[in-house]
């Protein structure tokens, strides 16, 4: 497969590896958790593309490429209602991918796909692509398959609660996102504490830092709280100027919804495996 990716923001991310966080390495794997599943369950590949800005992808020879966007994303500009699904590209055709316009990730893989490193590294162009072909072979599954981002994120709160109403800022990266609003007069740390993914520091002006997945393992900024693991796929695709709200929630309640994401996440994925079995489309 030929990659031509004109813009940074793209990232190949290599399945996670347990146990690096304990060694004082990012565990890496997908910012959006749900989306990445899906799209690892349809390449039946753990290995990833994370998509912010445009891609266009030429297939040397056939191949299935699966996507998944949140819905009106518009990343398939030939079908702007198509988010989820397969898309069968022979041997010299490719495919443009947009920047997605709603959300700010998306995700796509093929059952081939290796990545050369073991920690997500930034995408660089193997090819420029000269042709352009268009792939026509599509299986759209139904977007409804793909839950729609809240406009809170919850998290469990370390001493009091953080303010509610917040304003994403246009720092964001997989180490973390800057959202701007009241913070809390917290004191200094005397030391750099562990950090996890979801961990929010209050830096020293008027922000917080919520760690993503390459986020640091130390932190010296006070912490605040953890975005619980639920939420993660709605901290994934914050866009810059979004407003969002921080709702505190207790640990039980934090585990209580992990487990209700599991079990959605999982009749989702089974979904998906049905809908494959009874269709003759080429699989990856």
């Amino acid at each position: 497969m030929l990659i031509h990716s004109p813009y940074p923001g793209n990232f190949v991310i290599p399945p996670a590896m347990a146990g690096k966080r304990a060694k004082g390495v990012p565990a890496g794997r997908p910012c959006d958790p749900v989306l990445g599943a899906i799209v690892q369950h349809l390449a039946e590949n753990k290995t990833v593309i994370e998509i912010t800005t445009p891609l266009t992808l030429q297939a040397e020879t056939n191949t299935t490429i699966t996507i998944a966007s949140l819905p009106n994303s518009h990343v398939f500009p030939d079908h702007p209602t198509f988010c989820l699904g397969l898309i069968h590209v022979k041997a010299g055709e490719s495919i443009f991918l947009h920047s997605p316009s709603a959300g700010l990730r998306a995700y796509v893989s093929w059952k081939y796909l290796i990545a050369d490193s073991v920690l997500p590294k930034p995408l660089i162009a193997n090819s420029n692509i000269s042709e352009q072909y268009k792939a026509t072979q599509i299986l759209a599954l139904d977007p409804r398959l793909i839950p729609l981002p809240s406009k809170a994120i919850r998290y469990i709160p370390t001493t009091e609660a953080l303010s509610e109403d917040w304003k994403v800022t246009a720092k964001i990266s997989r180490i973390g996102t800057r959202l701007q609003g009241q913070t809390p007069n917290l004191h200094s740390l005397q030391r750099s504490e562990p950090s996890i993914h979801g961990a929010i520091q209050v830096t020293p002006g008027d922000e917080i830092l919520i760690h993503g997945p390459d986020g640091p393992t130390l932190g010296g900024y006070p912490k605040a709280g953890a975005v619980i693991s639920a939420d993660f796929d709605i901290l994934a695709q914050l866009r810059p100027q979004a407003n969002i709200q921080l709702m505190p929630v207790t640990f039980e309640e934090a585990t209580a919804l992990r487990k209700e994401k599991q079990r959605h996440l999982e009749s989702t994925l089974n979904q998906i495996t049905q809908v494959l079995h009874l269709n003759p489309f080429p699989r990856p």
